[in-house]
Formats: C-alpha cells, structure tokens, sequence
C-alpha cells in the first residue's frame, strides 16, 4: 500500500508541473549595457593618492533598443565624466603608466558585419576624452581578451601584456599543418545527413587539433571524434604541434539511421606553416590593434574553447566576436614631488535596457571597487545630471538638486555603483496577456487531474480495505 501512495504522489507531483506554454508576446525584455569603471595603474607600484574624484553623469539622451545605423549611434550623446584629483606625496618624480578600461560595445549597439563595426567604432571613439589638467592626453588603445564574466581589474589588468603570451601549448613557432579534404559519397543525395568523423589521437600536450567547419565532438574515454557534414564543399583539418602529422582516419555515419556510410575524405592540399602566421593571416577588424595584442586575444579564445584536451572548437574562420574585447586606453601621468594635477576621463555610457515595462528602466553601472587599487583614495561628489526620475540606487545618501541627484561620500563606498532612471516615477510592467491566458486554460486541466487521483487513490484504497 505504501508503494502505491509513493507511485500516487508522485503522478499528482508530475501533473502539478506540467509545461507551461511560452508568453504570447514574447520578446526581448532586457537589453545588455556596458559596465563603466574608473581608471586604474598599470604599474605594480604606484605612490599616487587620489585626493578626491568628481564623478558627473551626464544623462541627456536614452539608447534605442537597438540603434539601427551607426548614424543613430554616433548621435547619441549620454557620458559620465570622471575627474580625478591625484596627488604625488612622494620626494620622487613619478611617471605612472595608467589604464582606462572601457569595455565591448554593449548588445543593443553591435554591428551587422566587420564593415559596420569599424564604422561604428570610429565614431564611437570619438566620444571619449582623456585630459590631465585640461589638455588632451597622449593614449594608446590596447585590446585584451573578455569572456563570459564581468570586468574584474585582478583579472583583467594582467593581460595588458606588451609582447606574446607565455603559454603552455600555443607558442607563435608551433608549426601548423593543414590538411584540405573533398568529402565524397557512393550517394552524394544524402550528404545533408552524413557526418564525417575525424578520429584525434595523440597526446594532447604535443598535438591539438581544430576542425572547420566544426559540426561536433564525441569523447569516450581517450578516444576523441570531431565531425563535419559531408555536404561541405571543403573541410580543413588543422594540426598543430608535430612537425609532420599523420593523417587520421574517416568514418562516415549517417544521421538518420545511425549507420555507417559510404565515402571517402580527399585529400586535396596540405599545407605547413605557424601558428603566429595563421593567427595574424585572421587578423580582420580593428586595424589599430597591434599583433601582440591580436595574438593574445587568439590565444584567450582558443584555450575558452579547448574540448576534451585536444580539439580547439574555435578556429582560423571566426576565432573571435566582437562583444568578446575588452578595449583600454593607456596613458602616463607625470606627476612631480608634491604635485597635485587633475585627471579626467569622459566616456559614452551604456545602460541595460529593461523593455518590460510600459516606459523602459534604465540601469546605469559604475564599477567602483578598481579604485580601491589605489594606495590612498579620499573622498568621492557623485552628481546624475538628468531630467529623468531616480527610481533606486545601490548606494545611499542621494538628493534632489535642480539639475538632477548628487550624493557626497566621506570614503569610498563598499560594493557597485547602480541606478535606475525612466521618464516616469512608477512604472507599470506590460501586460503579458500570454501567461493569463496560460492560467485561465491550465488550472483547470491541473484542478481535474489532482481530483482524479484524489479519487483514484479513495478507490483503491476502497478495494484494499474491503478484500482484507
């Protein structure tokens, strides 16, 4: 009996939990910004202070849930403005190399094709301003790898490197031999659902492999199987390590039955060359970057990818997106004995965009913990410079002013800095129709299956009773 209420219980659970049908409306309800963070010293050691940092957040126009041309991108005028107050305590000339981290275009703003994105990044450029007291700074633009986190400076700053990453594999002279094969069938009329498997062997610390196009990847055990359609017109297989690879063998499956196929790999070229050859052959957007940079950036990408130890799921191709680098500006502050000067950066910022409500919120970020970096930081004047409303901020202490909201901060604050703005005081969320309409047709068809096993249980429990 207790079997069947534990079998009982569970059918009423299932039932409880049935899929719920998508919205009616469905869409994109929050679009991603870019998170803005202060500058900080590329130097391990730096006796600069900061005496105290006027942060001015010009909101005079909102972004578009996507701009649709790098016109309307260029026009868009929102900065936040970081005046930096340094002081030099030290008996010391002090030449500080200094970073000014300012991260991917955000989602809303990504360009259609490579084409587009120079153009949009040029006038995006022009946005930004680096002075020290009050004229332009001399800067570089540096470019480091970003993937699948936030900015973090203990992360980041490190990879500002200014020559070829050290790694344990990738070496700018490990050679690279490239196999091209010609897939061919005994029915080439099915070669939209046969796969072509390539098997890797080797050890993995002297021989990795890349695949494009790349379909998929089966690890059992120290056997490795990378696979390609066979309707591709040509497939490159890519070593990389031994100076004169072996060929590995091809089997053809087809996807439909799950049996072997007949066919054939091709091979038609083979060529041998290196790896920093074929990683700056690939080299296509930011025309400005240099190859060290570029490089490194291919090698962060590359080893993201790594499946199984030995298959690179990246490749030559596409080896990385644009959402996927971290840009900086890099300049030297001269600061002689006892000299205070000022340092100010103007930057283009990006608020996540939440589309769920009637009027959009906007969330604007600033990353304050970098300047905790700093040997001393004094006090922190934050003013939001917009005719629209405060909804909430992460930090406390805001008031009214005729221009918009300033808050004073003895200290530098603990955690983040966010806020939310709208044109109205109190939004209202849309009215997804989709999940009352779910509500109205589901709870009925839950309420009736947890009455029939409410009686089925009252049966059975019935016809037990009565038999014993």
């Amino acid at each position: 009996m207790k079997t069947i209420r534990k079998k009982l219980f569970s059918a009423v659970c299932a039932g409880l939990f049935l899929p719920l049908p998508a919205k009616a409306n469905s869409a994109i309800m929050i679009w991603q910004g870019t998170d803005v963070s202060g500058v900080v010293s590329a130097d391990e050691e730096c006796p600069l202070t900061v005496l105290h940092e006027d942060l001015t957040f010009q909101i005079t126009d909102t972004p578009d849930s996507s701009f649709g041309d790098p016109d309307s991108f260029r026009d868009y005028s929102s900065t936040v403005i970081a005046a930096y107050t340094f002081h030099n305590p030290s008996d010391l000339h002090v030449s500080a190399r200094l970073a000014f981290p300012f991260g991917p275009l955000p989602y809303y703003a990504y360009p259609r094709s490579d084409e587009d994105y120079s153009t949009v990044f040029e006038k995006e450029r022009e946005k930004y301003r680096i002075e020290i007291n009050g004229q332009p700074a001399d800067v570089t633009m540096r470019y480091t790898w970003l993937y699948g986190r936030d900015y973090d400076t203990s992360l980041d700053l490190p990879l500002l490197e200014d020559s070829y990453h050290t790694d344990e594999f990738l070496r700018p002279d490990t050679p690279v031999t490239i196999f091209t094969y010609k897939p061919v069938l005994s029915e080439p009329e099915k070669a939209s659902h046969i796969s072509a498997s390539a098997v890797l062997s080797g050890d993995s610390s002297e021989v990795r492999w890349m695949l494009e196009p790349f379909r998929g990847l089966t690890i059992k055990e120290s056997r490795t199987e990378a696979s390609v359609w066979a309707s591709e017109e040509e497939v490159h297989l890519i070593v990389l390590g031994p100076q004169d690879p072996q060929e590995p063998s091809w089997t053809f499956t087809d996807a439909e039955t799950d049996k072997e196929a007949e066919g054939t790999m091709v091979l038609e070229n083979t060529e041998t060359t290196t790896f920093l050859d074929c990683v700056l052959a690939a080299k296509k957007i930011f025309p400005d970057m240099s190859d060290h940079d570029w490089y490194n950036i291919f090698v962060g990408s590359l080893n993201a990818s790594l499946e199984g130890s030995r298959l690179y799921t990246n490749s030559f191709i596409e080896p990385v997106r644009h959402e996927q680098i971290m840009r900086w500006y890099v300049y030297t502050l001269e600061a002689d004995p006892g000299e205070t000067l000022i340092n100010s950066v103007t930057a283009p910022v990006y608020p996540d965009v939440n589309m769920g409500y009637k009027e959009p919120v906007y969330t604007y970020t600033y990353l304050l913990s970098p300047a905790s970096t700093w040997k001393e930081f004094g006090t922190l004047d934050v003013d939001i410079r917009t005719d629209l409303h405060l909804l909430k901020t992460s930090q406390p202490g805001f008031e009214q002013t005729d221009a918009g909201h300033r808050a004073s901060f003895e200290k530098l604050p603990e955690g983040e800095l966010s806020f939310d703005l709208c044109t109205v005081s109190s939004p209202s969320r849309k009215n997804n129709s989709g999940w009352l309409y779910a509500m109205i047709f589901l709870v009925p068809i839950v309420l009736g299956i947890l009455l029939f096993f409410l009686v089925l249980a009252f049966l059975l429990k019935f016809i037990f009773r009565k038999k014993a």
